[in-house]
């Protein structure tokens, strides 16, 4: 049967378009005019005799027939790049590049990747260890997998676990010190280790924050105790002894099932916000990408 296609080029150029929601954005990225990319859509329109793009908030917004020809031909073409990169390269695996946190990275991901090259071989993982906000388009990223989605309105998001923090310390530590939850209150402040989040997060929750929940006016002096920069970092902390962490159990949850870490109470304070996944909406059909969603989101894995 004989295809029946749209000129390749213009349709190239228009999901290039609709995915930036700029011609001039889509220009760079082509390295060709924005007067050329119009040109292309231009184009396009005319061979669906459709109109694809309206101007919004100095941004274009696909029409519903332009939604319907973007939904149905972005996959198609980001299949076809990836076949004609491994043919190309000749045994070159796919690839799937994953943009995540730092602490993520190193306490949360490993094992559920693991998972998922056992499930699909034939796909390499390249992953990226940055801060928010990251550039899908300019960085060729793929997965980004970040606390709340609140950067990245424009994309799909795949919501991953809610976390909470509660005390937690070494096995080893509990045993030294005698403590439990009923104790931890007469800790010296010297003990008390902190997590420092960031300027880019307004609310983080703190050691006053347990212990007004628990019922129990105290406020260990964060000057006096040791604050640590990141979450995976104060967690290391904690496993070698230096003192109790406000830690997240998602994140310490292969440790404390290894008895490494103790929970020392089951008060947790819940985080605001979600751990997501977030990626383009050209990407919503490929199977790789939906497979590694799945592994992410099984709770069988710790």
């Amino acid at each position: 049967m004989e295809l029946k296609l749209p000129p390749l080029n213009a349709l190239k150029v228009f999901e290039v378009a609709a995915r930036t929601g700029s011609y001039v954005a889509a220009a760079k990225e082509l390295h060709v005019s924005a007067a050329a990319v119009s040109q292309q859509v231009r184009n396009l329109e005319q061979y669906f005799d459709k109109k694809l793009f309206v101007r919004y908030n100095n941004r274009i917004v696909l029409t519903d027939a332009g939604r319907t020809i973007y939904t149905n031909s972005a996959p198609a073409l980001q299949n076809l790049s990836q076949v004609t990169q491994q043919v190309l390269e000749g045994s070159a695996r796919a690839r799937l590049v994953i943009s995540v946190l730092p602490s993520l990275a190193q306490c949360w991901l490993a094992p559920r990747l693991k998972s998922f090259c056992h499930l699909r071989p034939g796909v390499g993982i390249e992953t990226r260890i940055e801060n928010d906000p990251v550039d899908f388009v300019r960085d060729g990223i793929d997965l980004r997998i970040c606390y709340g989605a609140y950067l990245y309105p424009d994309f799909k998001v795949t919501e991953l676990f809610h976390d909470a923090v509660a005390p937690i310390c070494s096995t080893k530590f509990a045993h030294q010190h005698d403590l439990n939850e009923a104790n931890l209150a007469q800790l010296p402040d010297d003990l008390f280790l902190h997590t420092s989040w960031g300027p880019s997060f307004a609310s983080l929750p703190s050691w006053k924050d347990w212990f007004a929940k628990a019922g129990i006016q105290r406020a260990p002096d964060i000057a006096l105790g040791h604050q640590i920069g990141m979450s995976s970092v104060a967690l290391e902390y904690a496993r070698v002894g230096m003192g109790v962490l406000l830690g997240q159990c998602q994140l310490a949850a292969q440790d404390i099932l290894e008895n490494r870490l103790v929970l020392l109470s089951e008060q947790p304070l819940t985080l605001d916000h979600a751990y997501s996944a977030v990626y383009p909406h050209s990407r919503i059909r490929d199977s790789s990408l939906h497979q590694l969603l799945d592994t992410l989101t099984d709770e069988n894995l710790v």
